[in-house]
């Protein structure tokens, strides 16, 4: 079974999909919209499109984490610093991590409002979410802080 045929099977038995997409340098972006265009066709909802690296090739391999820093990075970081209105530099992000981990939190400890969802559908209506609160120094203080790293030579 090709992978189309999939998505058709699952979207016939009333399931929702969507899809993950990579993009890599130098893909043609009229290529790339026929792709998200032809995926719609075969019933796909949505596309979550992350931008691709050649780990492998990538002249600096000092710069990827490993398993153990990426560890610490997870536990030793102030998590509260970070996020829309938090970070200048989060303001704008479209990355989708984060907001997946915190929609199935609200699910379980919500299951009554996720059963309204699951039968109502959405909301797209009406009165929606206020924006957050800006909480950190304007943009110009913030980047004369933010040490200078300079790449190694090596």
């Amino acid at each position: 079974m090709s992978v189309e045929d999939a998505i058709k099977l699952v979207v016939d038995r009333g399931f929702r999909v969507t899809i993950n997409c990579t993009l890599f340098q130098g893909e043609d972006p009229d290529e790339v919209a026929r792709f998200f265009d032809y995926a719609m066709t075969l019933g796909v909802e949505g596309i979550t499109i992350s931008p691709g690296y050649s780990y492998e090739k990538a002249p600096r391999q000092d710069v990827f984490l490993s398993r153990k820093k990426s560890k610490e990075l997870m536990e030793d970081t102030n998590w509260e610093k970070y996020g829309t209105g938090k970070n200048p530099k989060c303001d704008n992000c479209m990355a989708h991590c984060g907001y997946e981990g915190t929609a199935v939190d609200d699910t379980f400890a919500n299951p009554i409002k996720a059963l309204k969802v699951h039968l109502r559908g959405p909301k797209t209506e009406g009165t929606m979410a206020e924006e957050l609160p800006i909480t950190y120094e304007p943009i110009e203080n913030f980047e004369r802080r933010t040490p200078n790293v300079e790449p190694s030579k090596t």
